[in-house]
């Protein structure tokens, strides 16, 4: 249960913390989140803010999340071949953010790629993670094989709750999630799940 919920924060922190990926402004539930909100307007503008992106840089770094400009500089990183998406639902931007950091006490390395819609008002998150088991979700089908799904977010009346699919392909567990929101819905994080690969 312990290693259940320790997976389980991960997604949530890592979410809450990315400054692309989650806002969870409406709630006010989480540190980082006008990073988030603002950072992702700005990307969806094509026009962030130099200093909150250096702020968010330095947020994410104090947790112990590096930067990395490509999927292979990542694997290399890690030790493992990264897995991405083959498909990006429409209406978000093809360009991902990068981010590496190593869970304790384990001292495994994780992968987190991140994407915005362009009207700013989805995020997708994608972690390849070679610790995680489980995410305590209901079991269903990810991805071609047996994983979890869980709502975050839909007990607090939430408009536009967290979608969670978790499965585990070898010895590489996958979180992909997303906000509910704008483009994204369930069957196009599906289709996203469905398209990962390590290349």
């Amino acid at each position: 249960m312990k290693r259940i919920m320790n997976s389980r924060l991960l997604v949530i922190i890592a979410a809450t913390m990315a400054a692309a990926l989650l806002s969870f402004a409406a709630t006010g539930v989480a540190m980082g989140t006008n990073f988030a909100t603002h950072s992702a307007t700005a990307d969806a503008q094509g026009a962030a803010d130099p200093q909150m992106a250096q702020d968010a840089e330095m947020l994410l770094a104090e947790k112990g999340f590096v930067r990395v400009p490509t999927i292979e500089e990542a694997s290399r990183m890690v030790g493992y071949r990264v897995a991405r998406p083959a498909f990006i639902p429409e209406g978000f931007s093809d360009l991902s953010k990068i981010w590496v950091t190593e869970n304790k006490p384990s001292r495994s390395r994780s992968v987190m790629q991140t994407w915005v819609s362009k009207d700013g008002s989805s995020h997708v998150m994608l972690v390849n993670d070679p610790v995680c088991r489980g995410i305590g979700g209901e079991p269903a089908e990810v991805a071609g094989i047996a994983g979890e799904r869980a709502f975050f977010g839909t007990e607090t009346g939430r408009t536009s709750p967290l979608l969670v699919l978790f499965w585990r392909d070898g010895d590489i567990s996958y979180n992909l999630v997303g906000i509910m929101a704008g483009p994204l819905d369930e069957s196009a994080l599906n289709r996203m799940a469905l398209s990962v690969t390590a290349e």
